[in-house]
């Protein structure tokens, strides 16, 4: 299968608007290459799923990628993207090559000190005290690997438990709502607007034999959701954030609680005021690298 690769080339104080351009376009699954994810806290490599090679890209240069099928859909996004003034452009790439590349870059690690995250291409002894997700994120990605996914992940370790009920906004490969079943809930929901991260959640999901507890469903974020909920997840940007936070009461059970992620250090304040505003109270804060992401309530 031919793909049509949309690249957006920024800095990585720009990420999170070249991001909304294509949440904006109907787009959630991105592939995020920021090369801040490369170092730990203290500015060391976290060599346990970097390669050498990844030494050579320029540290000051961010690359936001999706992959469109639809040949017409994919030059309307790119000149829109220009017209915006992106530095943005288009590949025709096989699915198998892109694939193949990827995968020599993606290794075993812990994301948070008993999860470890296994792409399904490699073997790995689980220790009895782990909590073992098998993933394969195809061109729907969510990898784990980005701050604001481990801050996420760290979060609902805390959150979910046994008779919680969850539901993970923009799921991408599910690996959010595989933990959430790894951490107990036996009542979880993934959404996604893109149909090809449906599939691949869909995929991860059997890959951890979690289809008794998660369904995967393709939707518009709350759009067409009816129910209520213990947690809430919803890793995206601020804007698409503060879209869900006026009316996210109206999905909350009591003493339920909201997880966002994927914002920018610099708008962090500016969200959790506007969630303060709208009846939320701030439970918890976390700060990785260039993000944030917390837990409302």
């Amino acid at each position: 299968m031919i793909w049509n690769e949309i690249v957006i080339q920024t800095t990585p104080d720009n990420i999170e608007n070249a991001s909304l351009f294509f949440y904006n376009h109907g787009i959630l699954s991105l592939n995020i290459e920021d090369p801040t994810d490369m170092m730990d806290e203290e500015n060391k490599l976290r060599w346990d799923y970097i390669e050498e090679e990844l030494l050579k890209k320029d540290r000051q240069t961010a690359y936001i990628k999706v992959y469109v099928e639809d040949n017409n859909e994919a030059k309307s996004i790119v000149e829109d993207g220009k017209n915006e003034g992106f530095n943005i452009y288009l590949n025709r790439l096989r699915a198998e090559d892109w694939e193949n590349g990827w995968k020599k870059y993606y290794k075993t690690f812990n994301i948070t000190d008993d999860i470890v995250i296994v792409p399904a291409w490699e073997d790995y002894d689980k220790k009895d005290d782990e909590k073992v997700i098998i993933l394969d994120s195809g061109m729907a990605f969510g990898t784990g690997t980005h701050e604001t996914t481990k801050m996420c992940m760290e979060f609902l370790t805390k959150e979910v438990s046994e008779n919680k009920k969850v539901i993970d906004i923009g799921t991408g490969s599910g690996i959010l709502a595989i933990a959430s079943s790894l951490c107990g809930s036996k009542d979880i929901t993934a959404i996604d607007i893109d149909e090809l991260a449906v599939k691949v959640a869909k995929e991860n999901v059997m890959l951890n034999d979690a289809t008794p507890y998660v369904n995967v469903v393709h939707g518009d974020l709350l759009c067409d959701i009816n129910d209520k909920y213990d947690v809430i997840i919803a890793n995206i940007v601020a804007d698409v954030i503060k879209i869900l936070i006026p009316d996210i009461h109206k999905f909350m059970n009591k003493d339920g609680c909201f997880i966002v992620s994927g914002i920018i250090n610099e708008r962090k304040d500016e969200v959790i005021d506007f969630a303060i505003k709208n009846g939320l109270k701030l439970k918890e804060v976390k700060t990785m690298g260039e993000w944030s992401s917390m837990v409302f309530i």
